[in-house]
């Protein structure tokens, strides 16, 4: 049951980033500040990578988006056979965040970034789905390092 709340989850929040990125595409740069001065809403043209470095070439960078996500889903697929649900969980995150902004940068060459976070850093909620999936990787690996030297799951 938990591990469909987790994929419920996850396909919800891609669902909502394509619409917030639809709403908020026809709106001018203008914060809408949610928290004063911290934290708004506004649109943003991120036509950069990850944590806004600069990288040249549009193809080159969807070449290199489309294998990394097809390998993810390769690996994705290995944990659903090997009954490894968090994983899988954890891949589908990072799969559909990087799908969603992979669609932004294919259709116009920028990826849609809504919230703002002073001073300087713009991201949307795919973002947040990479991120997250990240995170859950990395913990699932240290569970089952640990786990694997006969140490208690945490």
């Amino acid at each position: 049951m938990k591990r469909f709340f987790f994929l419920f989850l996850i396909i919800l929040v891609f669902v909502l980033d394509r619409a917030l990125k639809i709403l908020i595409s026809n709106q001018t740069e203008q914060v809408f500040f949610l928290i004063p001065r911290i934290f708004g809403f506004s649109f943003f043209k991120n036509y950069f990578l990850a944590f806004s470095m600069p990288f040249a070439g549009r193809t080159i960078i969807l070449t290199i988006s489309a294998l990394i996500i097809m390998a993810i889903i390769v690996l994705s697929a290995k944990k659903i056979k090997q009954k490894k649900y968090f994983s899988f969980c954890a891949g589908l995150s990072i799969i559909l965040g990087a799908l969603s902004n992979f669609f932004d940068r294919a259709a116009s060459g920028y990826v849609i970034d809504y919230f703002f976070l002073a001073p300087i850093s713009r991201f949307n909620l795919a973002d947040l789905l990479i991120g997250a999936g990240i995170i859950l990787l990395i913990k699932e690996e240290y569970v089952n390092q640990n786990t694997s030297r006969g140490l208690k799951r945490p």
